[in-house]
Order: C-alpha cells, then structure tokens, then sequence
C-alpha cells in the first residue's frame, strides 16, 4: 500500500491530520485505537459524545444486547412507527422487538423500511395532515395491540401531539406536552425563549406586511435567510440581493398560503463551515441522555440531510441545548442545531427539531 492511501485510509478512520503525518513518520500501521481529543481539547475517554446523565442506569455489558432480546421475546414487545424510519425499524427489531412501519402515499416514506426483515409489517397510511389519518392510526394500534408508538416527521409527530387523548388509552407514547411542542416548533417563540436565557440567535425580523419586507430589502446586509416561523412548510431561502429577497418572499407566501400571522421571518446569514447538533433524551423534565454531532456535509448543501457527520463533544452546545431543554421541561427525544459563527466566535442557535 503506497503512502498516499496509508494517510488516506487513517483519516477515514477519523484521525486528524498531523496524526496521520505521526503514524507514518514511524513507518508503522497502528496496531491499537489512538484516543482523539474533543473540540476542548480533552481525554475522550473521559468526556465522550455520548453522555450517560442517569446514574441508575444499569452500566453496558458484553451481552447486554442477548438480554434485551430475551427480555423482549418473553414479553412480546410490539412497536409502532410512523413515517418508517429504517434507522428506528433495524434498530429495534435487532434487540427482538416486533416492529409495525407505516408510511404515506405522497412521500413514499415507508418503501425502503418495509424491505427490512426487522419489519414485521409495512402499512399505508393516509397523510398525516388530514383528518382522517388519527382515526386510521387509532384503529391500527388497537387491532395489533401495540405497546408503545414511535412517531417520526413532524406533520405525524404534531397530529399525534394533539390527539394524545384519543390515543393514550391505546398505547403508550413518549411526547412532550402540547405547550412544549409548540414552542420548539415556532422559531420565533423559540428565540424568545433564547434571548430569556441568554443562548445566542442569528439577528432576526419579523415583517409585518410586503411593504416592511421592500424597506428591509434597502436596508438589510447580503446574503440573508428567509424562513418560515413555524416548522414543516418548506426549506430555507437564501436571497443574495434586494430583487430577489423581494421575489422570493412573495413566492414562499403565495406557494403556501401564508397569511399576516404567519410571514416568513428574515434572518442574517451565519458564516460557519458546518452544523453542530446536540440530541437528548429526556422523561419528565430530567435529561437521561445527551448525544453531539458536527454535521460537515448536507444535501442539499445549504442545509438539509446530514451525508457526512463526526461525534463530538462540545461543553458550550451541552450548556446551551440543556438549558433550552430544561426551560422547556422536556418529555421524549429533541434535536437542537447551533452554529459556530466566524466572526464573532459564538454558537448561535438555528432551532429545536422537537422530533425524530
């Protein structure tokens, strides 16, 4: 193997750089793991991506996994999941678990899980945004006697926020209350809660009307971010001068019907190489588990899909994600992005993804 594949072949096993140089510089291949130091500058082994934060927690053993399926099988777990995530279908069905996927027609959501030999059965479903898709749902679970529901997407995750008492009696389900649920999927209620607590935001406005949006278009830094404020009408924009913010900003209200109390927000561009996403697990308001990434590729590029990430652990994103978390006496799983701003060296909060 030439050197050039030797450095090659290190750095995709995740050694930066000037290790790489180390290793072949002594003109051996090395024979055991090398522990990498976190964005602070620390032992790995002492502050790892993955964060245990319960204590009772009992600690991983070799077979923990044959336990978890054992356990599984003797009480004959059943899982429900909806917009089919594969990750969550082979996850659970590894550990034993019967594992029901449903999908939607308009998205194609559950082909490449029901594929899946941990897939029990794949089901179609109406879409999640008409009414009729809770009443499919609650009819489904009853009929299969599901124990627990797992809700994926967030048009899926909302109709299943707002109809937990049709639900409940059904089977069990690990959301946030209502109340919290809305406030992370507001960006703009979210940044409220931000700037209370001190965590960093991009600079942000709120057009009232078209005619506020060509006074900002005069007077605003290039390039900007239009967003919608609230969570699943469509991606971000990145207008680069005042023509085109103005056309896209009418084109983003006419394609999806946004009134006055809903316009789309206007956000300063925030130079960073790459995202920084902190994940946690929650019951009650307490933090069980904490989880950060740095998602450097995307697709598309301009923010979407994570094709490239690495774990990372990172004391500042912890702080901030814990703090928004707590404030918001979290229940079940949320995912919150920040990026590292250039210029002033600050992560700034981009927004919560109350949802898988």
């Amino acid at each position: 193997m030439c050197r050039f594949h030797r450095r090659w072949g290190l750095f995709c096993r995740g050694f930066d750089i000037w290790t790489c140089k180390k290793i072949l510089s002594k003109k051996c291949w090395p024979t055991r793991k090398l522990v990498r130091k976190s964005s602070d500058n620390t032992d790995r082994r002492k502050k790892l991506p993955f964060q245990n934060r319960d204590t009772n927690f009992p600690q991983r053993t070799e077979n923990r996994r044959e336990i978890t399926q054992a356990r599984a099988k003797e009480k004959g777990l059943k899982a429900f999941v909806t917009g089919a995530s594969l990750d969550i279908v082979r996850s659970l069905g590894k550990r034993g678990i019967d594992v029901y996927a449903m999908g939607t027609p308009n998205t194609h959501g559950g082909d490449s899980s029901f594929h899946s030999r941990y897939c029990k059965e794949g089901i179609m479903g109406p879409d999640p945004r008409k009414d009729e898709y809770v009443e499919f749902l609650a009819q489904t679970l009853k009929s299969r006697n599901i124990d627990v529901l797992i809700p994926v997407s967030y048009w899926s995750t909302e109709k299943i926020a707002r109809s937990r008492t049709k639900l409940d009696p059904l089977t069990h389900i690990d959301l946030a209350k209502l109340e919290s649920f809305g406030l992370a999927a507001s960006k703009k209620r979210t940044y409220e809660l931000a700037k209370a607590l001190g965590v960093p935001y991009p600079k942000t406005i709120y057009p009232r009307d078209f005619d506020e949006v060509r006074e900002i278009s005069r007077n605003i830094k290039y390039p900007v971010v239009i967003k919608p404020i609230n969570e699943g009408f469509c991606r971000p924009l990145y207008p680069r001068t005042a023509q085109e913010l103005l056309d896209r900003y009418r084109g983003m209200c006419q394609k999806y019907s946004l009134s006055r109390d809903n316009f789309p927000m206007i956000q300063e561009y925030v130079v960073a190489d790459s995202t920084h996403s902190f994940s946690a697990l929650y019951q009650s308001g307490v933090c069980k588990r904490v989880f950060m990434w740095n998602e450097i590729g995307s697709y598309p590029a301009s923010g979407g899909i994570s094709t490239y990430s690495e774990s990372i652990y990172d004391p500042k994103v912890e702080e901030y994600g814990l703090k928004l978390l707590d404030a918001l006496q979290w229940h079940g799983v949320a995912n919150i992005e920040f990026k590292l701003d250039k210029r002033d060296k600050q992560f700034k909060l981009m927004e919560i993804n109350p949802k898988f």
